[in-house]
């Protein structure tokens, strides 16, 4: 006979408790109710459960409370899933901090439900056979697989690396769906800052419709002693990658990157979310080259007026505007147009203009001194009307730029330059470099 899963489900809902019950139960699991944490902490000691579910509130303490004692002093070692009303940013902010496993916003479907509990508890450990010529097979790592057991997701290969973790590419155990996985490594997050700010621009990602010029986030989830945010897998590779191999691009090329970002940056606009770090690494491309703009790891929405603390610069010092070094209140889309405008000032001249020693020489550079300017002598391949564009992107001042990317493809329209938005090079992939696969 197979044992029964057994979970805990804690909360002072009781009616909507005993809903929850019921259908875990008529999926075949062991459930006991309880309206205190008290009683939570007791059955752990004695044996602890597959699951815990938790709602927002219980009679002695909080969801998100007794969560952080599970896991912090008990040392709870299962998965833990939070069911509650709260849809608010810093409430499923704080939850995760507190080592909560997955969240699911109250009503949630049953069927939802269920997926969510037998992914979490079970980790769906019958995957549909794979054939011989698999070519997961042939690069499947073990040493990835015991290193990052993901509950729902099997991890093929690292395609990546960042400042605070790995990027790697897996499938899905059910739907097979391909996704990018960035597990994010507690010992190279610095504060409690950068995790908050991760947190906060996966969630402005998880909210935002789908668009095909932005890499799609699926989900965030803390398992173990990581972080891990899915993402839409984009079959191709970053405009860094094109830049390294010292490809200038071509005025097509040029024009298929300042459209499709441009649409990008509207749609985050039209959600009142800056980006705050455009820049060739975070632009990739498609086989066909359909660009999108991704990590949203240090997005901010217009009206958080608390994502950053005043002196602290936030993006990348290469490609971040005059405002964001100078930390002025409040920034706006300008600065993104900037940022974008500097990376294609890269990728058509071959080098950044405020290419210095060391960043803090680097982003005073474009404060000071003449504004960086593309021309015939490092631009003479490019026609005078794209050159215009992009000068007026990177202009030192905000209001002598583009006020908004729809302005920006309107003067691309008037001025003719889609006629060539088609690229001249269709194979993005061979300014790869074979021993560097998803360089980003």
């Amino acid at each position: 006979m197979i044992e029964q899963r057994k979970i805990i489900i804690g909360g002072d809902d009781m009616d909507n408790l005993r809903a929850i019950s019921m259908t875990l139960r008529n999926a075949g699991y062991s459930v006991v109710l309880t309206p205190t944490s008290n009683r939570i902490f007791r059955m752990v000691k004695k044996e602890p459960p597959d699951l815990v579910i938790l709602s927002n509130n219980l009679k002695d303490l909080d969801g998100i409370e007794t969560s952080r004692i599970l896991v912090d002093r008990l040392g709870f070692p299962n998965p833990i899933l939070m069911v509650a009303s709260d849809s608010a940013e810093q409430t499923i902010m704080k939850a995760y901090e507190a080592g909560v496993s997955d969240y699911l916003v109250q009503p949630c479907p049953p069927g939802l439900l269920r997926a969510k509990v037998k992914l979490l508890i079970e980790h769906v450990a019958i995957v549909a056979p794979a054939a011989q010529d698999d070519p997961f097979d042939a690069i499947d790592d073990p040493e990835l697989q015991s290193e990052f057991d993901l509950p729902a997701y099997r991890i093929i290969e690292k395609i990546g690396s960042g400042a605070m973790g790995d990027v790697f590419r897996a499938i899905h155990k059910i739907t097979f769906e391909t996704v990018a996985i960035k597990v994010v490594h507690s010992s190279k997050v610095k504060s409690i800052r950068d995790i908050q700010r991760f947190f906060r621009g996966s969630l402005i990602g998880l909210e935002l419709p789908r668009h095909p010029n932005l890499v799609q986030i699926i989900e965030i989830k803390k398992f173990k002693d990581s972080i891990y945010q899915v993402m839409e897998f984009v079959d191709g590779k970053t405009l860094q990658t094109v830049i390294r191999k010292k490809h200038l691009l071509t005025e097509a090329e040029a024009v298929c990157v300042l459209k499709d970002v441009s649409l990008a940056l509207d749609m985050l606009q039209q959600h009142q979310v800056i980006h705050r770090d455009v820049k060739p690494g975070n632009i990739f491309l498609t086989r066909d080259w359909l660009c999108k703009l991704g990590d949203l790891g240090i997005s901010r929405r217009l009206i958080d007026r608390t994502a950053t603390t005043t002196g602290h610069v936030v993006g990348t010092p290469g490609y971040i505007s005059p405002e964001q070094v100078l930390d002025i209140r409040p920034l706006d889309i300008r600065t993104d147009i900037y940022s974008l405008g500097l990376t294609l000032f890269h990728g058509i001249a071959g080098s950044n203009p405020f290419n210095r020693e060391t960043p803090y020489e680097s982003m005073l550079a474009r404060l000071q001194g003449p504004e960086a300017v593309l021309d015939e002598q490092n631009a003479g391949q490019i026609s005078q009307n794209l050159r215009d564009v992009i000068n007026r992107m990177i202009r030192r001042r905000a209001a002598e730029r583009y006020a908004t990317p729809l302005s920006l493809l309107s003067d691309l329209e008037k001025l003719g330059l889609f006629a060539s938005q088609e690229p001249t090079d269709t194979n993005p992939q061979r300014y790869l470099p074979e021993e560097s696969p998803g360089d980003n």
